[in-house]
Order: structure tokens, then C-alpha cells, then sequence
């Protein structure tokens, strides 16, 4: 699912997409996608992270709060096991104030839900 959602991403304004854990990452901007098991144990749970210059506070919003869940807010794809997936956009979950990173960016998060059950 993580190769269909990098793919997804990659048709919207910011190009630049690595899954983390990357040894390096593109340049600004950029987009993270992290996996995650759901607290609440409904699915898998992937967090995307923008990532923008510093002066860029307006373009970072638009781009969590309206062009993200344009892209991913009931995406379906065909997982490489061949199981159909939708994912969910869970409410709350934006970070409101960007962050301050290592690489001299700012970051805000969504986080979508792939449900299924997960045995682990």
C-alpha cells in the first residue's frame, strides 16, 4: 500500500516523496510517509508529513488541510497482496502549528487509516 500512496502523492503539487526511514531525504518540499500500527487496533495507520521552507507557513497549510485530503480521503488501491484498501482520513489529526526540523524545514501531519484486521 505504501508504493500506491507514494504514487498517489506524487501527482500533487509536491513531487519530492520518501517513506521513512530513507537514507536521504529529497529536497524542500517534500513529502514523508510513515506507517504505523492503530492504536485503537482498526489498521494500519500512515502518517504524511510535508515538508516546507521556513516562509512557506501558508503553502504547508493549504497543501495538510485541502490538497492532501483531495489526494488521499477515500483512496482506493489494490495492495500487492491483491486486497482492495480505502483509506479513511482520521479528523484531528492535523498538526495546527508547523514544526521546526533538523533540515531547517517546517513539517504538518495527516494521518489516513487503512482498517482491516492486523495479527501481529
Amino acid at each position: 500500500m505504501v508504493t500506491k500512496i507514494f504514487a498517489r502523492l506524487k501527482t500533487g503539487s509536491i513531487k519530492n516523496v520518501a517513506v521513512f526511514g530513507a537514507s536521504q531525504l529529497p529536497a524542500s518540499p517534500y513529502v514523508v510517509i510513515k506507517q504505523r500500527k492503530d492504536a485503537l487496533n482498526r489498521g494500519i495507520v500512515f502518517e504524511i508529513f510535508a515538508h516546507r521552507k521556513p516562509d512557506e507557513q501558508l503553502l504547508l497549510e493549504d497543501y495538510v488541510r485541502q490538497e492532501l485530503p483531495e489526494l488521499l480521503d477515500n483512496f482506493q488501491a489494490t495492495t500487492r497482496n491483491g486486497n482492495i484498501k480505502i483509506l479513511e482520513m482520521l479528523e484531528g489529526s492535523t498538526s495546527v502549528t508547523p514544526m521546526l526540523n533538523d533540515d531547517n524545514t517546517i513539517s504538518m501531519e495527516r494521518s489516513f487509516l487503512s482498517p482491516s484486521p492486523i495479527t501481529f
